[in-house]
């Protein structure tokens, strides 16, 4: 499992910041796929970079899970970062409101 943050005090200044594990070869081939999704929308860096922009969620909370870092501070972790992506690049808006929602479809998404 992985731990969720909901807040950073370092964001982004301008667009969203998706951080994902520049080893993981499955995060790497979804980060293709929301980058083809969002286009400029939302920047891209694996951790290995990126947690010196972001410093306070530690590198084994960057190891857990991808994180999504919005301009207000807020953070989204794991499967919730991955719904609030698509949801910015106007794809699936239902899957972070079912997920936001808790229950079954959170349960099942986290695990």
């Amino acid at each position: 499992m992985f731990s969720k943050i909901s807040h950073t005090s370092y964001p982004p200044s301008s667009k969203p910041l998706m951080i994902w594990d520049g080893d993981c070869g499955f995060c790497h081939y979804w980060i293709i796929r929301w980058w083809i999704m969002s286009g400029d929308a939302i920047e891209y860096q694996k951790y290995q970079l990126a947690h010196k922009k972001v410093p306070d969620i530690s590198i084994t909370q960057y190891r857990e899970a991808v994180r999504l870092v919005l301009p207000d501070g807020s953070v989204y972790s794991g499967p919730d970062a991955a719904y609030k992506a698509f949801e910015l690049a106007g794809k699936y808006p239902f899957l972070t409101k079912w997920y936001s929602r808790g229950g079954w479809f959170m349960q099942l998404s986290d695990w």
